[in-house]
């Protein structure tokens, strides 16, 4: 559709509006102030806007309701005023607010029938830049806007008309386009002292690309601003940031006195960010909303991030999302792109997919990339939309075009994937490599994954450090914990200090469920469980540890959070946690949920819970369960885990009938799966372990079958030790001590256990101290035999627990410490040793202390003890046969 008609017709067809020659017949008269005047902001003598003087300023109220009010005001008003010019001027720009293009260009063609200026300047910016408010479709038209901008200049020679026609030969459709007419036109109004012209032609000039034009438009600008200018003057500001923030804050500050609505949110940034004076984000909310109620939508939109983000004020999304849609009417894409967000993730409002996505397409056809990225992963991801690959490949490779990191980044993700595409790691590599250049976080991280991995690329830990360190500073919340991740596994450069728990904590606070888990952990394992006794699960603070309450707190509430976010590793250790009793009363029934919850996703965690349901360790046991648990374990990538325990249920009768032979089975199957396996890491240097035979071996000596035959025990161990198997050290250097199947060499023993002991292995711990304390086979030290001893949170051997209740007991190797030898004896008493059983019947051998500490121990865990008696009653064989009635 042409316009050229617009002046002479649409005038006469709008039902208010008087004819073009009964409004020439009368002169104009002045109306006296209406509704209109009062709902728009406008001065009466207003009869075009500038950059300075600004268009139609609103008040807070919603936005519908409010343009309507306007609208009607000055529909009423030109209808009982249809000499004044002003009436439709501003009816023009109010419907211009609304998206009503068609209308308002009719509403201004009547206003040039009154000889309006602003009529003709707002008739011909719609025209040849189109209208970023309107929905219907409307497209610029450069040759009607001409023929109407040079009308106008011949009825009225304004200045501002002349700058307006420059406007669009420079920024107009290309049919009409002309940079040498329109830059010699500012020009002429430049030399002039025409300040429109003047700050046109250096906006022109800055943003030329040659660096002398760009210093001519600041000293454009710096006229401009001493001839009044507060749009200068913000400009000024803007561009002075870096170089002089002391002179950029006196130009925005001078901005915002002149009541430049630019000014004012530029003075607001700088009072928001401490630039060049202190932060005072009231300050920066008061400018910004004085430029929001003036209708400016960059002002709106930043009042919206103000309450988005709870600077200064109360989080209130409801007002973030009531301002960022005042915003997008205005035509602010990036607004657009925030309320589409929240549109989204249902924040401050209700979720609505197809909102979002008319959203995301404004603002794309505003050339915002932030929006094609956004409407791309709605496709490739089906957010509102039916999945859609081939669609999300061409926005994502537009957005890249326009330089967008993140679009580069996800396109990555579908090659690496290989959504709707064959996977093509090195086409991957190569965009995350383009995303890294742009400081994308996610595509630096990526990119470090595929140097970690060789995904794409050859394997570079050294160059996997390096990104995950980048991205980290790009504010991803994965690379922090990838960074962790590879100090703890030693692959990490040796002069990589961080402090992993901080790398794990900066995770966990940008949002990433596994990063809150593993700061959980760390910080458990680091800062509390030292101060922890462990009793058959449960851990039972020491002396002192009720330190520990705020450290527990903070653990259970990024635990909650990680479970929230659905990581099945920390529902795994929420789990114990609740069945522990950990910062928390013990809750058998919701642990069990919550392991059974675990159990379904990580096999660790299923076979966690089997052992708990085998030994009631904070839930209900129940062996039957746990036996089918460990059979489904069995065949699976931990079975040299699960195949002792079920062995051991078979050989019992625990869970299901006695069955020594399909134990022997299992155990065979293992050994076999398992003895390939052992060859080949052995020949390659690697330690080696073949449970199955291992296992085997124990059964024999113990005669499990009824049939023991230590000497082959012993000769299957010392081969599988020398094949490298590092866990057959213990129970060999068991036989060798004892002399089962052989000489007693207790020296060689000792070498085994010392071996053992490196890698924490608790029984060879107690074995290897039993020798130093007695100089079997090794030169009596007790004081390294306490030591071992008090190293070990729990002393599994019952010769073992007895003695280190003596040396506890009598200060052998250390001082006395009868709050510990409590401790050790109610551990074995609840071990079913019957050392401890006998020794507390009749405890002369024990000091006062010791056994008064111990009496106290058992009351606290409910196992009743006549103190005045000093001896033991039946109720400790009660109790213990109920704790572990499992066991038979």
């Amino acid at each position: 559709m042409k316009y050229l008609s617009v002046v002479a017709v649409l005038a006469a067809s709008m039902i208010c509006t008087p004819t073009a020659e009964a409004a020439n017949n009368k002169k104009p008269t002045q109306a006296p102030v209406t509704a209109c005047d009062r709902l728009s902001g406008m001065p009466i003598a207003q009869s075009y806007a500038t950059y300075d003087s600004g268009a139609i300023r609103y008040q807070e109220g919603s936005t519908v309701a409010e343009s309507d009010a306007l609208i009607a005001a000055c529909r009423e008003a030109f209808r009982r005023y249809p000499n004044e010019p002003r009436f439709p001027f501003r009816l023009g720009l109010a419907l211009r607010d609304r998206g009503a293009t068609r209308e308002a260009l009719e509403s201004f063609a009547a206003a040039q029938v009154l000889g309006s200026i602003g009529g003709y300047d707002e008739a011909a910016i719609l025209l040849f830049l189109g209208n970023n408010r309107d929905r219907t479709g409307f497209m610029p038209d450069g040759k009607a806007a001409l023929a109407i901008i040079d009308e106008g200049i011949a009825k009225t020679s304004a200045p501002v008309l002349r700058a307006t026609k420059a406007q669009g030969l420079l920024y107009g459709p290309q049919d009409i386009r002309d940079v040498t007419t329109g830059v010699a036109i500012l020009r002429d109004l430049t030399a002039k002292q025409d300040v429109q012209g003047m700050v046109m032609l250096a906006d022109w000039l800055n943003t030329s690309g040659n660096k002398l034009q760009q210093e001519e438009g600041l000293a454009l600008f710096g006229r401009a601003s001493g001839m009044g200018s507060g749009y200068a003057a913000a400009r000024l500001a803007a561009l002075m940031r870096k170089s002089d923030a002391v002179s950029a804050l006196k130009y925005a500050q001078l901005a915002a006195k002149r009541e430049n609505k630019r000014g004012l949110v530029e003075f607001g940034f700088f009072h928001e960010y401490g630039w060049g004076t202190p932060p005072d984000m009231a300050k920066a909310r008061e400018l910004y909303q004085r430029a929001a109620l003036m209708g400016h939508a960059p002002g709106q939109r930043m009042l919206g991030f103000v309450y988005k983000s709870g600077k200064g004020v109360p989080v209130d999304f409801a007002k973030a999302a009531f301002w960022f849609e005042r915003a997008s009417d205005g035509g602010d894409a990036e607004a657009m792109v925030e309320l589409a967000l929240m549109y989204e993730d249902a924040t401050g409002v209700s979720q609505d997919w197809s909102k979002a996505r008319a959203l995301y397409e404004n603002a794309m056809r505003l050339g915002n990339v932030t929006a094609i990225n956004n409407l791309a992963y709605m496709y490739q991801h089906g957010n509102g939309v039916s999945v859609d690959f081939a669609r999300a490949k061409v926005l994502f490779e537009k957005a890249i075009a326009k330089g967008s990191a993140g679009a580069a980044n996800n396109l990555g993700f579908m090659y690496y994937n290989g959504e709707g595409m064959p996977q093509d790691l090195g086409k991957a590599f190569s965009l995350f490599e383009k995303a890294a250049e742009g400081r994308n976080g996610a595509g630096t991280n990526m990119l470090g994954r595929a140097y970690l991995e060789g995904n794409g690329t050859r394997r570079d830990f050294k160059k996997a450090e390096e990104m995950f360190r980048k991205a980290t500073d790009y504010g991803s919340r994965y690379a922090p914990y990838n960074l962790a991740d590879m100090i703890e596994k030693g692959i990490a450069s040796k002069n990589a200090t961080d402090d992993v728990l901080a790398l794990y904590k900066k995770s966990a606070e940008r949002g990433y469920r596994e990063g809150m888990y593993s700061y959980a952990f760390r910080l458990f394992y680091d800062k509390v469980r030292g101060r922890y006794d462990v009793e058959w699960g449960y851990s039972v603070p020491r002396n002192g540890a009720s330190q520990d309450e705020a450290v527990a707190k903070e653990i259970l509430d990024w635990l909650t959070k990680s479970v929230a976010q659905k990581s099945a590793s920390g529902v795994r250790m929420l789990a114990d946690f609740k069945a522990d009793g950990f910062g928390v009363a013990p809750d058998a029934v919701e642990a069990t949920r919550l392991f059974r919850e675990a159990a379904e996703t990580i096999r660790p965690a299923k076979l966690n819970f089997a052992l708990r349901l085998r030994y009631g360790r904070g839930v209900a046991a129940d062996p039957v369960e746990a036996r089918r648990l460990l059979v489904e374990l069995a065949t699976s990538d931990i079975a040299d885990s699960v195949t002792p325990f079920l062995v051991d249920m078979m050989d019992r009768g625990i869970g299901g009938p006695q069955d020594i032979k399909l134990a022997s089975i299992l155990l065979d199957d293992l050994a076999r799966a398992q003895k390939n396996d052992v060859r080949e890491s052995y020949q390659r240097g690697k330690a080696t372990r073949n449970v199955g035979a291992r296992l085997k071996a124990q059964r024999l000596a113990a005669g499990i079958d009824g049939n023991p035959d230590p000497a082959k025990a012993r000769s299957l161990l010392a081969e599988l030790a020398l094949g490298g198997d590092d866990r057959s050290y213990t129970p060999l250097g068991m036989l060798l001590e004892r002399g089962e199947g052989g000489e007693t060499a207790p020296a060689s023993a000792a070498v085994f256990y010392r071996l053992r002991v490196l890698d924490g292995d608790a029984l060879a711990a107690s074995r290897l101290a039993l020798l130093l304390r007695d100089g079997r086979g090794v030169e009596a030290n007790r004081d390294e035999a306490r030591k071992l001893l008090d190293n070990l949170e729990i002393v599994p051997d019952h010769e073992a627990q007895m003695a280190y209740v003596a040396m506890l007991d009598s200060a052998t190797g250390a001082a006395k410490d009868p709050a510990r030898a409590a401790w050790v004896l109610s551990y074995a008493l609840l071990d079913r040793n019957p050392a401890a059983i006998a020794l507390l019947r009749d405890p002369r051998t024990l000091s006062a202390e010791t056994h008064a500490a111990t009496i106290r121990r058992l009351q606290n865990m409910n196992i009743a003890v006549p103190a005045a008696t000093r001896k033991a009653t039946a109720l400790i064989d009660v109790a213990t046969a109920e704790r572990f009635k499992a066991m038979r």
